[in-house]
């Protein structure tokens, strides 16, 4: 590439080269965007290839970044066409190369102390700015694997889930602790009619215990009254067969006994407690069939809320998966940190590329002209310090000179009036005299 002639710089005229091409816009323009001056530049022609790659790395930085933003926007928006995607990441390539134009035009000249603390600082930020950009594209890269570990995760979750809702929404007993949030409707249907079929069983389970020892009762008294009456002795009968005193009264006790517990209105009586437990045996069955079935739509409807809130995987569900990933997996945490890194230097190759070019003949040119405007400066305020100074002082000059006539003037009237004055007394007294004398008055 052949470049444009070389001009004087600060007045000082250089030795004529010979002619030279025009030079290609695209190398001016992209040194431009590194804040190269052409005019220095053309000072050391041999810079201008230095200069023009450093221009190419951060063009190239800005194409990742860009990329890397379109990586991360198509993780957050799947739906959306690629081809609206792609103005934002080319604002963001805008962003990320006016920010490394900026450190790398602040290291322009020789290096000194202070410029080495702002190279640390300069540097600290491009490795930030390279964090943010490597990590949407080690997304983009772990990508089938991420969406199969978060696919898993949110199963794991669905399952745990209802299980939870199981747990929390027996069919029967009591509900266990710690189940406020997750509790169904419906369930004080089953808890009535369970306290139904219980209250039925209390009863039924009276009625047989009665029954059975009325029916003993009147069972052993019917014995015993058959025993005495055929004679049959022991245990307090008197042995004798026939209807005797002992057998009238045992068979008037048991007649007696027998209309006191009425067998027969017993067994109606559980008859019909058991026909009543039956029939809310069988209404709870169908209470808890429909309670199983609500609880069934129930955690359906709870399980479709919870997909339905994970319809898009989020950047930090995926940083997560990428954490469980690479915990679980040395090899992906290998690649993943390897990749992290190689883009992070990328990311600061402006920077570093910046400090291994040392100091060049372009930064001592830098040098000079940035020491010979400050100089210019100064002497141009100096200049401008002494104009306005000057100006003051002849006004404050030619203030002093007309208070100083005005002094005179105010002076020299005062010295006229003092002496009309005393020309005036004079003739007053002159005129006494006169008169004291008896002389007439002069003629004026």
């Amino acid at each position: 590439m052949i470049d444009a002639p070389a001009r004087p710089i600060n007045g000082h005229h250089r030795v004529p080269e010979r002619r030279r091409a025009r030079v290609v816009p695209l190398g001016r323009l992209l040194r431009r965007l590194v804040g190269v001056d052409e005019r220095l530049l053309n000072e050391v022609p041999q810079e201008r290839a230095r200069y023009t790659s450093l221009a190419t790395i951060v063009v190239s930085t800005a194409l990742i970044a860009a990329f890397s933003l379109w990586s991360a926007a198509s993780l957050l928006l799947p739906d959306v066409p690629w081809i609206l995607l792609a103005p934002i990441a080319l604002v963001w390539a805008a962003i990320v190369a006016n920010l490394d134009r900026f450190l790398i035009t602040g290291m322009h000249g020789t290096a000194s102390r202070a410029r080495w603390g702002g190279f640390g600082v300069r540097l600290l930020i491009a490795i930030v700015l390279g964090l943010f950009i490597a990590e949407p594209l080690t997304l983009k890269i772990f990508q089938s694997r991420l969406d199969q570990e978060i696919a898993a995760t949110r199963t794991a979750a669905l399952d745990h889930r209802e299980s939870e809702l199981r747990r929390c929404n027996p069919l029967e007993g009591p509900v266990p602790a710690g189940c406020e949030g997750d509790l169904l409707n419906g369930s004080e249907k089953v808890a009535a009619a369970d306290g139904t079929v219980g209250d039925k069983e209390k009863d039924v389970a009276a009625l047989t215990r009665k029954l059975t020892q009325d029916r003993r009762d009147v069972a052993r008294l019917r014995r015993d009254a058959q025993l005495e009456c055929n004679g049959t002795g022991g245990d307090g009968r008197t042995g004798k067969v026939g209807v005797g005193p002992s057998c009238r009264q045992l068979r008037t006790d048991l007649g007696k006994l027998e209309r006191a517990v009425d067998l027969p209105a017993q067994e109606r009586a559980l008859a019909a407690a058991q026909r009543g437990l039956g029939e809310v045996a069988t209404a709870k069955a169908q209470v808890r069939t429909e309670r199983a079935a609500e609880i069934e739509r129930g955690i359906a409807a709870k399980l479709a809320e919870k997909r339905a809130e994970s319809t898009t995987i989020g950047l930090a569900e995926r940083w997560e998966a990428l954490g469980r990933v690479s915990s679980e997996s040395g090899f992906v945490l290998f690649m993943h940190w390897l990749l992290r890194i190689f883009l992070v230097l990328f990311d600061c190759l402006p920077i570093i590329s910046k400090l291994l070019n040392g100091t060049t003949r372009y930064d001592e040119l830098v040098t000079r002209e940035l020491q010979s405007s400050l100089r210019r400066h100064d002497a141009e305020l100096a200049f401008n310090d002494r104009k306005v100074v000057g100006g003051y002082e002849n006004l404050l000059y030619e203030e002093e000179q007309a208070i100083q006539r005005r002094k005179r003037d105010a002076d020299l009237r005062q010295r006229i009036e003092v002496a009309d004055q005393d020309r005036e007394a004079e003739r007053f007294a002159a005129g006494i005299v006169r008169r004291l004398r008896g002389e007439s008055e002069p003629q004026p």
